[in-house]
């Protein structure tokens, strides 16, 4: 029979599932929020709409007949599926509404969600953003103390109890000023790496943390730079009439790359990806805003890919 030839009696199904769950059209009644001669009148014409008997009246309670527990299979499953219907919409109207508490490490913050904010905005209109930028470790301990509600921070957030999205990923690149005695080599050894007079960001830090774990999954020891800044900008400026090499997000260094003072110098050897994660605590994994502007961030990734030259820069300016 096709769907569209009978009014389907929704109150009826609803009646039998009530009679059933509760033993007693008084129970029933109580259940549903309806008068007990409604539910009545309700189970009646679903008998009849089904041309069949549904219930043993009985004094001491109601019991189905056998057509009776196959409609009240399908009147759970149809009250069931509206309720969930229900509860699905409601999840895409909070989606596109409320105030979300973003915290993001430095690198992700300054170079990376501001762009995404913006589109995010256009997109999303009704949700508004709070942010703020602060080390990937507070971050994490600010998304498990309930005070953030989503927290972006690069490398293994590595705290029990906090649910990891992946959003995007990055690499740590070395580079040195153009005027360095290493900047035409094109690329270094891993002893010419780890010899060389490092400016460093402080310990604490995502990117010298990633660094370390990367430096001892190699089974290298950690670098021991000369100075440590707390500031990429800095450290950039520093390169540019100084002997020594950095190690940063490629996201930081593409403007300086860009303007011609920096070069890059990959080593041969050394695997420096890292990924972004988006970190929720428990309080905030039901969060529909959270599930939206996580989705939104997905579709958004970094542009991270440097332009590594493949010769050394005195071949290239001889070309």
């Amino acid at each position: 029979m096709e769907w569209h030839l009978r009014v389907p009696p929704v109150r009826g199904l609803m009646a039998l599932r009530a009679v059933a769950e509760a033993g007693t059209f008084t129970g029933a009644a109580q259940q549903l929020g309806w008068n007990q001669p409604n539910v009545s009148k309700h189970l009646q014409a679903l008998e009849t709409a089904l041309d069949s008997r549904l219930l043993h009246r009985e004094h001491g309670g109601n019991r189905l007949t056998e057509a009776g527990e196959r409609v009240l299979e399908h009147a759970v499953t149809i009250t069931d599926s509206f309720a969930s219907l229900l509860q699905e919409l409601e999840r895409m109207r909070a989606a596109e509404h409320g105030h979300l508490r973003v915290a993001a490490s430095l690198t992700i913050g300054d170079h990376w969600l501001p762009q995404v904010l913006m589109r995010f905005d256009v997109a999303h209109p009704q949700v508004t953003v709070e942010s703020r930028v602060l080390y990937g470790r507070e971050g994490l301990r600010q998304a498990a103390g309930g005070s953030v509600d989503v927290a972006l921070v690069e490398g293994d957030p590595g705290e029990s109890g906090l649910t990891a999205q992946k959003v995007g990923e990055d690499m740590l690149v070395v580079a040195c000023g153009q005027d360095h005695p290493w900047a035409a080599k094109g690329s270094l050894t891993l002893e010419e790496f780890t010899r060389s007079r490092f400016i460093l960001r402080e310990r604490g830090s995502g990117t010298r943390d990633t660094l370390d774990h990367y430096l001892e999954e190699a089974n290298l020891a950690p670098l021991e730079p000369e100075l440590e800044v707390g500031s990429n900008h800095a450290i950039l400026q520093m390169l540019k009439s100084g002997e020594h090499l950095t190690v940063l997000s490629s996201l930081t260094v593409r403007d300086a790359q860009s303007s011609g003072f920096l070069v890059l110098l990959p080593v041969r050897g050394l695997n420096l990806k890292r990924t972004f994660w988006a970190v929720r605590a428990p309080q905030a994994r039901n969060l529909p805003a959270a599930d939206t502007f996580i989705d939104f961030l997905r579709t958004s990734p970094p542009d991270h890919e440097p332009v590594v030259p493949t010769t050394p820069r005195e071949e290239r300016s001889s070309a």
